[in-house]
Formats: C-alpha cells, sequence, structure tokens
C-alpha cells in the first residue's frame, strides 16, 4: 500500500467523527491514485480548466500529481472532500440530479471545512461559494413537444 493511500485510510477514518457514512463500507473501497494535471483536466472538463481532484464513475479519487498530500493540510482537505463524495456514492450511488448533486457538494465542503477547522486551518473562501450554487432552470419551450419527434 502506498503513503498516499494509507493517508486516505486514515483520513477516511478521522472522518467519521463528522460524517458517519465514513464507514467500513467506503473504506472497504477506498480508492485514490495520483494523476498527472492534463490527464485529470481531460477526464473531468475535456480541456484545460482549474480542478485539483476528481471522484471518478469507476469508484476511484484521482488527485493532481502535483498536490502535497504528505505536508499540506490544504492539500489533504481536497482528499478529505473527495472521501466524502466516495462514501456518498457507497450509501446513496450516483446524485439522482442537480439538487442531489449540489446537496452532495454541500455536505462534502462542509465536512473538509469542519476538517481543517480540527486542524487549525481556516477554511478557504472557495468552500463557503458553494453555498450559492443553483440548479438553472430547464428553458421553456412554447411546445414542449416540439422536436421529439412524435
Amino acid at each position: 500500500m502506498d503513503a498516499l493511500q494509507t493517508l486516505a485510510i486514515e483520513l477516511l477514518i478521522s472522518l467519521q467523527i463528522y460524517f458517519p457514512a465514513a464507514n467500513a463500507a467506503a473504506l472497504k473501497s477506498l480508492r485514490v491514485e495520483t494523476i498527472n494535471p492534463a490527464e485529470l483536466q481531460n477526464r473531468v472538463c475535456g480541456a484545460p480548466c482549474q480542478v485539483w481532484a476528481w471522484y471518478s464513475p469507476d469508484g476511484v479519487i484521482y488527485i493532481d500529481a502535483r498536490l502535497d498530500t504528505a505536508r499540506n493540510t490544504l492539500a489533504r482537505s481536497i482528499i478529505v472532500h473527495e472521501i466524502v463524495h466516495h462514501a456518498q456514492h457507497i450509501a446513496h450511488g450516483h446524485a439522482a440530479d442537480c439538487a442531489d448533486w449540489i446537496g452532495r457538494e454541500r455536505q462534502a465542503f462542509a465536512v473538509q471545512s469542519a476538517w481543517l477547522r480540527s486542524q487549525g486551518v481556516r477554511p478557504p473562501s472557495f468552500v463557503q461559494r458553494v453555498n450559492s450554487m443553483r440548479c438553472l432552470e430547464r428553458p421553456r419551450l412554447r411546445n414542449p413537444n416540439a422536436g421529439l419527434g412524435g
């Protein structure tokens, strides 16, 4: 087991205080891998973008290889955030819709913030921005059946 996987397991165990879904089922299937930034950006955005980590549909947490997770608390908090998504997926499957996805993001950022405070670090402002996230309304068509080939 490599150092990153060991760190992720330790973080998941410590999260049970803040997030009970970080349990044995989540621990059993936890996989964390580093990935080069260009490949991570391509997988997540299809182009260059600002992304540091990603919980993939195949159940793997991918972490940007540039992050110093051994020494940097904020970098470790990014793993914490993605572990929450892993535990959410184990408990509830994929997000059902936009509102569910936003709820999961809010929960992940809340746990990340609590964990950072427990480490004596003030959460960065981007962690609070998730509270302003909203789902976009679908555009209303004059004829809702138009274009359905019906």
